[in-house]
């Protein structure tokens, strides 16, 4: 927990339209308010208005985690027009390097057990050229 305690922190608010409600959280609120509230995030539990299903992962290498990947279960209509199914973030200091390209492949497996569309939708900006 610790190590995704200090990604989560210091994961920006908004980035390219992925965004972090827990950026600068202290330690005790990430354990008893945001972990829990991932975990009741992808069983569709306490889910605020609007919002769906969205199962947290973390991409790993060695002993440090460089990105987030967000799979949204199903589309709502504000879903279908905008970031999809499959939101992520690399940090600065990894991208470049394919962990974008291999935590996708890894999210994608996951995301069509998971999402009953025949589509999978990821939103890309036209200036990400990676």
């Amino acid at each position: 927990m610790e190590k995704e305690f200090i990604f989560v922190r210091d994961m920006p608010a908004d980035e390219n339209g992925l965004t972090n409600d827990w950026h600068n959280i202290s330690r005790e609120d990430f354990e008893h308010t945001a972990l829990k509230r991932m975990i009741a995030f992808s069983k569709g539990e306490d889910l605020p208005e609007g919002y769906v299903p969205e199962t947290f992962l973390f991409l790993w290498k060695d002993d440090y985690i460089v990105g987030q990947f967000r799979i949204r279960h199903y589309l709502c209509e504000s879903l279908r027009t905008g970031a999809g199914h499959i939101g992520y973030f690399i940090k600065k200091e990894f991208r470049g390097m394919g962990y974008g390209k291999e935590g996708l492949r890894l999210t994608l497996q996951l995301a069509k057990t998971m999402i009953p569309e025949d589509e999978i939708y990821l939103r890309v900006n036209k200036d990400n050229y990676a």
